[in-house]
């Protein structure tokens, strides 16, 4: 189970893996050099591709700012096709045009799924080969926008805008494993888009849903929290300050299949179980359900100010069209 580290041991693992983190600095400064002296090219799409990323290791909220990027497009007028890499799942190794209706979460990965329950309009595509993604988008779906949930690092594929989330501040700067990022913080500043900065997230609240997806009233009181995210704790102080009272918690890693025969076993039947939409697609197949009532917390973000970010995401895909 996942637990959140004390502050000194983490400073004692900093130091010690602050070498390590000066040899993966090195070997990403060497692979990027790559691309940016041309000895390398990347694929440029027939087609515009948006990425959302970030610089850290998980829980920035990447794929709810991917739905609603999705929507904004959608809103303007184009087609937004997703792109997912599955991660996990045994659709991860190539790129698949997902099936309309429901997914599988033990087939296709949490997160293509959570988007599947979350919007059903807009197609997905599944995999890590984000290039051969982009040629099925520009097959089947000519005339879309593909929007990559991750990827940022990525750089087979060109990104032709760039949607960067920086949401905390960060009190280590390395790059991993002696820190959080993926490749320097400083890099925050090549995004199109980087957010927070004159355009910011929104955060709509938490919300509840039922097991069928749809909102619900639930009342603060005594709960349990079920959870396989990046950050737990966050969730937990949301709920404390929404007035609920955790009672037990069990906190496995992101991506977790929530699989385990046993997983329930430290629960009671008496208390209500909260999940995140993410871990509610994956719970859902299982066949033990019958008697457990699951909660399920939810929340949708927006990038405000919506209607110049509208504008702004508007003249930057029409400024790729135009040179395609």
């Amino acid at each position: 189970m996942a637990r959140d580290l004390d502050p000194q041991k983490l400073d004692v693992v900093n130091v010690l893996c602050a070498p390590l983190s000066t040899l993966y600095f090195l070997g990403w400064s060497a692979y990027e050099s790559l691309y940016r002296i041309g000895a390398k090219k990347p694929m440029d799409p027939a087609i515009p591709v948006i990425v959302v990323g970030n610089l850290t290791v998980g829980g920035m909220g990447k794929t709810p700012t991917t739905l609603a990027v999705c929507r904004l497009l959608k809103d303007i007028g184009y087609q937004a096709v997703i792109s997912a890499s599955g991660y996990g799942s045994p659709r991860a190794e190539a790129a698949t045009i997902a099936p309309d209706g429901p997914l599988l979460a033990s087939e296709w990965g949490d997160e293509p799924t959570l988007l599947r329950w979350l919007a059903p309009e807009f197609p997905i595509i599944v995999g890590r080969r984000r290039t051969l993604a982009a040629k099925l988008c520009a097959e089947h779906f000519p005339n879309a926008v593909m929007v990559m949930d991750d990827g940022y690092q990525h750089k087979p594929l060109r990104h032709h805008i760039s949607i960067i989330l920086d949401l905390e501040e960060v009190s280590n700067p390395l790059v991993l494993p002696a820190g959080p990022y993926r490749e320097p913080r400083s890099h925050r500043t090549r995004a199109d888009f980087l957010l927070p900065s004159y355009f910011k997230l929104m955060h709509h609240g938490t919300r509840f849903l039922n097991t069928e997806g749809q909102e619900i009233e639930f009342p603060p009181q005594d709960i349990q929290v079920l959870t396989a995210i990046a950050k737990p704790s966050r969730l937990v102080r949301t709920l404390d300050s929404l007035g609920f009272r955790t009672i037990r918690a069990r906190h496995y890693p992101d991506h977790d299949k929530l699989t385990r025969d046993d997983l329930f076993s430290q629960f009671e039947r008496t208390l209500p179980i909260v999940v995140t939409s993410k871990d509610w697609v994956k719970i859902r197949e299982r066949h033990d359900l019958d008697g457990w009532d699951f909660e399920i917390a939810h929340y949708q973000v927006t990038v405000e100010p919506y209607e110049e970010f509208k504008r702004a995401l508007a003249d930057k895909v029409a400024g790729v069209i135009l040179k395609k």
